[in-house]
């Protein structure tokens, strides 16, 4: 996806002549038209140059929600009065997620028990699922992508045919992962800001996907092979040629389909692939490494922050948002095709035929969260929704 920069020969007319030529030609205005987009491409800087596909010239600072962008629009909700019912519901606003909570103003006289210890991590849940859609459309990613010198991309960091002897549990390749973060520092002197997640190959070794923005430097791609072959260190010297020539990649592609914070948690989370079908053994650890119980977390992000404003709403507005996002959600949900049974009453005959049907919507109570491109924007949406309401 990276090539070098070269300059090409000037736009020819299909007969030999030069573009913009004043010959009259009725083809020489779309020739010199193409000779204007060669030099619009040639005033990059020398070295580096992105192929149009995955170029981002624009700033991309606006594709994403500020904290500003959030207060504003928690400004545009009305003002409570003091209310003596002690139970209160909070809409949370954030750069990807709207969510409705209730809570209670009388603290609890029930305590929690303490546990002993943590429960070790051995398997991706349902929940795990929930929590990184929800942490990851929180996070505050100007810092990372709002940059218009730097290019977002996937880095994929993988592990040599003898796996089981370099990363033999979790936490061997937590270390490893944690030793590719510390090199990037001290290699180009800033930390390294990206968003992590740990996936699992049919033969059941270990690899990395990281999310992140790299500055335009040449040589990068080589030094991060020669660095994650070096951390890893596979001993046999044909493993380590083999890791060496193809144990990282690099894909701008996938890093331009990052343009929100939705999008980063649907990719990690392949919620609309077969990603609970097919292709379920990424998420499911070795038994090498269940049975010495360590696994450890299967995402993670770094240097990055959430960001969250929230607003005092009446339990009215409380159930109107809640049947507003209820049906956004459906409206919004892919359609998916499945089997079903259908009886012929007179024969008794069971026969499968395919129809489509929507996912079961969220929100299915008052309270709950849902995944948006645009939080700032379905907030003003909500606001001008209880406004309305408040006036009738």
């Amino acid at each position: 996806m990276v090539c070098q920069g070269t300059t090409p020969p000037p736009a020819t007319h299909p007969h030999g002549t030069e573009a913009g030529n004043g010959s009259g030609d009725p083809d020489s205005a779309r020739v010199e038209t193409r000779a204007d987009n060669s030099s619009m491409n040639n005033q990059a800087d020398a070295g580096l140059v992105i192929c149009d596909i995955t170029a981002r010239k624009q700033d991309t600072s606006t594709r994403f929600v500020t904290r500003g962008q959030l207060e504003e629009t928690a400004a545009l909700f009305p003002e409570l009065e003091p209310a003596a019912d002690p139970l209160k519901f909070w809409l949370e606003l954030s750069p990807g997620a709207v969510r409705i909570t209730k809570r209670s103003s009388i603290p609890s006289q029930q305590k929690r028990p303490a546990s002993e210890h943590k429960t070790a991590i051995t398997e991706w849940s349902n929940k795990s699922r929930a929590n990184m859609v929800k942490r990851l459309c929180t996070l505050d990613y100007q810092p990372m992508l709002g940059n218009p010198e730097r290019t977002p991309c996937l880095i994929t960091l993988t592990y040599p045919g003898n796996w089981q002897a370099v990363a033999p549990d979790g936490q061997t390749a937590k270390r490893h992962l944690k030793a590719f973060r510390a090199r990037y520092q001290r290699e180009w002197g800033e930390p390294l800001r990206a968003v992590w997640k740990m996936e699992f190959q049919r033969r059941g070794a270990v690899h990395f996907h990281l999310f992140t923005s790299l500055p335009h430097v040449p040589g990068f791609a080589t030094w991060l092979s020669e660095t994650w072959t070096d951390i890893v260190d596979a001993h046999d010297p044909q493993e380590r040629e083999r890791h060496l020539a193809a144990g990282t990649g690099i894909d701008f592609n996938a890093g331009a389909r990052g343009t929100d914070p939705k999008r980063i948690a649907v990719y990690f989370t392949k919620h609309n692939s077969p990603n609970r079908g097919s292709k379920e053994h990424q998420n499911q650890p070795p038994a090498e490494w269940i049975k010495a119980g360590k696994v450890g977390r299967f995402w993670g992000y770094w240097n990055l922050q959430p960001v969250t404003v929230e607003v005092e709403i009446c339990q009215h507005a409380a159930i109107q948002a809640a049947r507003t996002l209820r049906r956004w959600s459906r409206a919004n949900s892919k359609p998916t095709r499945r089997r079903v049974a259908r009886n012929n009453w007179r024969s008794g005959a069971v026969r499968l035929r395919w129809v489509s049907r929507r996912t079961t919507p969220r929100m299915g109570s008052t309270v709950g969260f849902l995944s948006v491109n645009n939080g700032a924007a379905l907030g003003r949406t909500l606001a001008e929704l209880v406004n309305v309401s408040g006036r009738d």
